[in-house]
């Protein structure tokens, strides 16, 4: 992690309940992992004010950040500037901005509208590495709001983790 983005960090958790950034133990966990993974390319959806990427970006090669709202995405792009990190951010609706993509990815993380979860789950499985994993946030805190997404997961490889508000972990086979 680089100097400049631990000094980010520290003041983006200050605000974090405005832009429903995921905890401190959750962000350090999907940092480690990527890490554990080696993972060298990152799709998150979700970008809002730059938190979790800032994590994300420090872990791996390229991230890639999908944001459809405007106010969101020009704070986070002053953010990953401030953090020292690039970051290759995609302004658009993800299951659409996705599919054209030639990037492959070794992990992808959700947090974002929640009822577009299948849809999102539907657009980046075709652009995973063999072995990749997906990592949904949410899945305690918004469980009867995931239900469609809990149907599309069932014939994979999934593990939950009761971190932050529920991480389920989908390995593509």
């Amino acid at each position: 992690m680089n100097k400049k983005s631990e000094a980010l960090l520290a003041k983006l958790e200050k605000e974090s309940k405005n832009y429903w950034n995921i905890p401190r133990e959750v962000a350090e966990f999907l940092y480690t992992f990527a890490l554990s993974i080696e993972a060298e390319t990152i799709l998150e959806i979700g970008t809002s004010n730059g938190y979790s990427g800032i994590w994300l970006a420090n872990a791996c090669k390229k991230l890639y950040t999908v944001e459809s709202h405007m106010g969101r995405f020009e704070l986070a792009k002053k953010n990953f500037e401030k953090a020292g990190v690039k970051v290759e951010q995609i302004k658009g609706h993800a299951p659409e901005v996705i599919k054209p993509l030639k990037t492959k990815f070794d992990l992808a993380f959700i947090d974002a509208t929640k009822c577009e979860y299948p849809l999102y789950l539907k657009a980046i499985l075709p652009k995973l590495n063999k072995g990749g994993y997906v990592i949904a946030d949410n899945i305690d805190s918004h469980r009867t709001g995931l239900v469609e997404f809990f149907k599309v997961t069932k014939p994979l490889k999934t593990r939950y983790l009761p971190l932050g508000a529920g991480l389920l972990i989908i390995q593509k086979r």
